[in-house]
This record gives C-alpha cells, sequence and structure tokens, in this order.
C-alpha cells in the first residue's frame, strides 16, 4: 500500500517520466513573472542565463526534463520577443522552482515581472531538435 501511495504521489509532483512534447505542441502551463534581479535570482544573479545568455534579453525558464533548453515557445501575452507578440521566446534558463508543467518569463525590471505575477497560460513549444 505504501508503495502504490509513493508512485501516486510521485506522478502528482511530475517526477515520472512523460512523453517527449511534439513539434508545436500546446500545453497548459503555470507561469510566473522574473526578473534578474536578486530579489527573483538570488545568488544566481549574475546577468547570465543557465545557457550563458544576457538575462536582460527576452527569454523564460524552463524544467529541461519536460521541455529541452533552446526550444522556442508562443508565450500568449508576451511582448518582449522577436516578433513582439510572445511568439518564437527562447527557453534559455531553469530555476530550482521551475519544475514540470511550469514556466518564468524573464522580463528586464522587477516592475514588469510583478506586473505579470502568476498565470495559468497555454504555451506552444517547438522543442530543440525536433522537427515536423
Amino acid at each position: 500500500m505504501k508503495i502504490m501511495l509513493f508512485f501516486a504521489l510521485l506522478l502528482l509532483a511530475g517526477g515520472a517520466s512523460r512523453k517527449p512534447l511534439s513539434w508545436g505542441e500546446r500545453i497548459e502551463v503555470n507561469s510566473t513573472g522574473y526578473c534578474p534581479c536578486k530579489i527573483c535570482c538570488g545568488k544566481h544573479a549574475d546577468g547570465l542565463t543557465a545557457i550563458n545568455r544576457d538575462a536582460y534579453k527576452a527569454g523564460v525558464a524552463v524544467d529541461p526534463e519536460l521541455i529541452p533548453l533552446r526550444s522556442h515557445l508562443d508565450i500568449p501575452g508576451y511582448t518582449r520577443g522577436p516578433n513582439e507578440n510572445g511568439s518564437w521566446i527562447y527557453a534559455d534558463d531553469t530555476g530550482k522552482d521551475v519544475k514540470g508543467y511550469r514556466v518564468d518569463v524573464r522580463f528586464e525590471t522587477h516592475d514588469e515581472a510583478v506586473d505579470w505575477g502568476r498565470k495559468t497560460i497555454t504555451v506552444r513549444v517547438w522543442p530543440k531538435g525536433k522537427k515536423p
């Protein structure tokens, strides 16, 4: 009984293996705004992302077990990307609390991150290395 409960909790926590995302797949995620400041990033506020990109550029932190780093995302309502309509945002960062179906959307200032807040959104993902 205890083993069954453990595996049920593991599934709920998102710790079980997931099927790889399809090219252009839409998924619902919990999003949070963040910026490169010490309030948001703590000791990791060095101006660089997990893949050494400029943390002041548009980007998103992801769980690389679900969304591979260097993937692209379409994030509705996010106007910092190259198209200014939330599309083709680079997954270039990670975070200790970014696990499973959660993304942290990066802003230039702390006020912008706070304005975004937390919300559930549907994003479209183009996983790195996958083609249709």
